[in-house]
């Protein structure tokens, strides 16, 4: 496995229609960032699983360059790079994209953790300050409280890449994040969690008008006041629980330090009959502008551009606005 619980890479190998379609916007948002890309700043770092299709795709639409062996070109390999902690899957990968830079741990070893006083060094640090990362999971947002305090490993490792990217010199850069939607949170972390929204709720008119026009009136109330545990509503309805929760989550860790926008929070997956888990996935742009010196300014912005235009991909591959009402 590549590290966060990641599930089999027959997962990661699925050739379903919703898959290929966050494939192809990945591979438009890298495309994007390698106009604008730092001297000496790696393009992209990738959990890309074993078959390594991102890349492929990347290579397929000339962002990156291989050989006629195959081989990934030899200015490209300070471009992009792969964490991959299976020794299978590494030499998979070495043999599908040979030359590819791959790191052989998980994404929490590779950050050395979540402590403020261990940090990667050397090429570790190089790459976790790449341009665009790429965090596959094929897992679900695992979660725990710490006294009352709820810890989210997930979380731990966006923060640690947030602050990566401010040292030596700040670097702007984005975040692919994709995870499954199921809610298998403790009752008490999941008042935590509903807590911690209504707070924002309460603050924030705006967000919470968006959030009720996302959800609906009636699924709102219950993230406002139910006491239905959020494991047993419907596949869609955990899925749009996640993309309230996880963007506002990133916003608040990085409040300060980063402004954030939500450039696509997008559900897919978890339909009855096909078998296909369901799934979140989001493009976060991690920004420095006037505007982050306002923290409170720039948290809002954050908090409304998550759910601003929030999409779902139906089983053909088609994106569509998702809203309830």
């Amino acid at each position: 496995m590549t590290g966060h619980g990641r599930g089999v890479d027959s997962a990661m190998n699925a050739d379903r229609p919703a898959k290929t379609a966050i494939r192809s916007l990945w591979a438009d948002v890298v495309a994007q960032e390698k106009t604008g890309l730092v001297a000496g700043q790696p393009l992209y770092l990738t959990l890309c699983g074993a078959a390594a299709k991102d890349l492929l795709l990347l290579a397929e639409r000339g962002i990156i360059t291989l050989t006629e062996t195959r081989a990934l070109s030899a200015p490209d390999e300070a471009l992009v790079a792969a964490v991959e902690s299976s020794a299978d899957g590494v030499l998979e990968l070495q043999r599908t994209m040979p030359g590819l830079k791959v790191f052989q741990q998980r994404i929490e070893e590779m950050l050395r953790g979540s402590s403020p006083f261990s940090w990667p060094e050397g090429e570790a640090r190089r790459w976790c300050r790449a341009k665009v990362v790429n965090l596959d999971f094929n897992s679900s947002l695992r979660g725990g409280l710490s006294g009352d305090w709820p810890q989210f490993p997930t979380l731990d490792v966006i923060d640690k890449l947030a602050d990566l990217h401010t040292e030596p010199s700040t670097q702007e850069w984005l975040l692919l994040l994709t995870l499954q939607a199921q809610i298998q949170w403790p009752v008490e972390l999941i008042q935590s969690v509903r807590g911690f929204l209504n707070d924002n709720f309460s603050h924030h008119q705006s967000f919470a008008e968006l959030c009720e026009r996302f959800v609906g009136p009636v699924a709102f109330e219950d993230l406002v006041s139910g006491e239905l545990p959020w494991a047993n509503l419907s596949s869609e309805a955990q899925q749009r629980v996640l993309m309230i929760f996880l963007p506002k989550a990133v916003a608040s860790r990085v409040r300060g330090r980063w402004r954030i926008e939500v450039e696509a929070n997008i559900r897919y997956g978890g339909e009855p009959g096909t078998g296909s888990a369901p799934m979140c996935s989001w493009v976060i742009r991690f920004a420095r502008d006037a505007r982050a010196v306002n923290a409170n300014d720039a948290y809002l912005g954050a908090l409304n551009s998550a759910v601003s235009r929030p999409q779902y991909i139906q089983a053909d591959g088609t994106f569509h606005l998702d809203r309830a009402v």
